[in-house]
């Protein structure tokens, strides 16, 4: 008779909760979902502003549901059709920082806050999670997205007015971490001084 310990059964269980293949529910490419966050010290709405097609996906190909139970809020990401749980991360926000303030018991403001996330293939339901005062997190607002819909999804190509240089690739941005190298206080003159500069502190 083959025994399984209780802590080798909870290691399978983990890994079939975490398993997910990216290319079944995913392309290659970023949806950028920026939303305007506005409320009071005890209140908040949502509202999308725009939604974008902005180039390939740089996160995680593999670690797509969060387990890591960070921030304040997490936006969770449900497949329509069968209603699976297909992405998931926790962040926080300005907007949470303001509602401590003595401005936010009086008057409303409204942030402007952008969500990333991998392409869908299909139509999903997109929903933003708040920690409750126990702490678990509880839904605050949802909304359906059809990636397929050019009417709601800006697909203009976003052509930056700067030149990129590439100092060093160790692979792919899905399987490595990216930095970026900004050149602060240079000025548009002293751009290729300032890539001299970044290359020397990289090597």
């Amino acid at each position: 008779m083959i025994r399984f310990s209780k802590f080798f059964i909870a290691l399978l269980l983990c890994g079939s909760l975490y398993a997910q293949n990216f290319n079944d529910y995913f392309v290659d490419k970023t949806m950028r979902v920026d939303y305007f966050h506005t409320g009071t010290k005890g209140s908040e709405v949502f509202a999308i502003d725009q939604i974008y097609e902005a180039g390939i996906w740089a996160g995680s190909q593999i670690n797509l549901l969060t387990d890591l139970n960070l921030g304040e809020y997490q936006v969770r990401v449900f497949d329509v059709s069968s209603g699976k749980l297909i992405y998931s991360r926790g962040y926080s926000t300005v907007f949470n920082e303001w509602q401590t303030t003595s401005d936010a018991k009086k008057n409303y403001h409204t942030f402007h806050e952008t969500l990333q996330l991998p392409m869908p293939k299909s139509t999903i339901k997109m929903a933003i999670y708040r920690r409750d005062k126990k702490m678990n997190f509880v839904e605050k607002w949802a909304t359906e997205i059809d990636p397929g819909d050019e009417a709601i999804i800006n697909k203009a190509v976003n052509k930056p007015a700067y030149k990129i240089t590439a100092l060093m690739e160790n692979g792919p941005s899905s399987e490595k971490v990216d930095i970026v190298i900004v050149g602060d206080g240079y000025t548009k003159d002293e751009m290729e001084q300032f890539r001299k500069d970044a290359k020397h502190y990289n090597d």
